[in-house]
């Protein structure tokens, strides 16, 4: 998820300026969420009862009988406001798998630079989202009757919703959708053109394989593609990791197998570069990674941040 957040803000920077900001929150795992919307039902029924001359929105009430109690935390109705801003936090119901689950995500942007903002009502109403939910709000909207900031892309995890297609287990999963004519207002109020196709010039497949090294490895990861799109290089990031029958694999094989399927992916992608970053280039510091030049079959290893710029020369003219 951190690999599509660090995506998804540069995008959106680089084409509407700094007019967004990343919000997040953790919804935990269902018996997580579960635990919570009986403490928030408990809540909002006794508020009702406390507060006689004082009502929430229809939409609200629907909600609360519908049982759908969460997205209630989302009304961006001035009645609701009160009530919302004394409701009990999510993070109270939280496990503590949960917690660390967020915890290392929130590490891995701190690493990268990206600002945040959490936000205890941010959340999904849908019963297959678990755990991390984000949006994309607009700085400074003229909106200012909303009870929330308006969101231009919103998103977050849903394991649950293969078992809604008849999925024998949850199928870990991301997702998001953008409000295209929001996109474009803002993209008309900062000045800005429309937005570019890009080829993908290089292909980064992080190494990962189920080991203590693997956080270090996505953040070195992000910082190397990060640092090449700053100099105008393409690049996409895999999301590719070993399958279950290569965690016995010893290193040397297990990194082999991934470096192959990397190769596949970016070639089907049309990438003119895959790059690799494992445990060894994580550990000699920022931005070293490994690079096989598809056109030539070329392969260089552990490269520093100038030696592949100047690998990569032949796309950075062409872009």
């Amino acid at each position: 998820l951190g690999f599509s957040l660090k995506s998804d803000i540069q995008c959106l920077k680089s084409h509407a300026g700094p007019v967004v900001e990343l919000r997040l929150n953790t919804l935990g795992g269902a018996e997580c969420r579960e635990k919570y919307s009986e403490t928030l039902s408990v809540y909002l029924k006794d508020w009702i009862l406390e507060n006689p001359d004082k009502k929430l929105s229809s939409e609200s009430l629907e909600r609360l009988i519908d049982g759908r109690v969460m997205r209630i935390l989302d009304s961006k109705s001035e009645q609701d406001r009160e009530c919302i801003a004394g409701a009990p936090l999510l993070r109270e119901s939280l496990s503590l798998e949960s917690q660390s689950r967020f915890s290392s995500l929130c590490s891995l942007l701190d690493g990268m630079g990206v600002n945040y903002i959490i936000d205890d009502h941010l959340v999904r109403g849908l019963d297959y989202y678990c755990h991390t939910a984000f949006e994309f709000t607009t700085v400074g909207d003229s909106n200012s009757n909303a009870s929330r900031p308006v969101a231009v892309l919103a998103g977050g995890r849903y394991d649950m919703l293969a078992t809604l297609m008849n999925s024998k287990r949850p199928v870990p999963a991301i997702g998001w959708a953008a409000g295209v004519e929001r996109l474009a207002l803002e993209l008309e109020r900062c000045g800005k053109g429309a937005f570019k196709e890009e080829f993908p010039g290089v292909y980064l497949v992080p190494l990962l394989s189920h080991t203590t090294t693997d956080d270090l490895i996505k953040l070195r990861s992000l910082q190397c593609a990060s640092l090449l799109r700053k100099h105008g290089i393409p690049v996409v990031v895999s999301y590719n990791q070993a399958d279950a029958d290569e965690l016995e694999l010893t290193s040397p094989k297990k990194r082999q197998n991934i470096i192959k399927k990397g190769i596949k992916e970016a070639d089907k992608a049309g990438a003119r570069f895959a790059c690799f970053i494992g445990e060894e280039e994580s550990l000699q510091g920022e931005c070293v990674a490994s690079l096989k030049d598809l056109e030539t079959g070329e392969l260089f290893t552990s490269l520093r941040e100038e030696e592949l710029k100047a690998r990569l020369s032949p796309i950075i003219m062409e872009s």
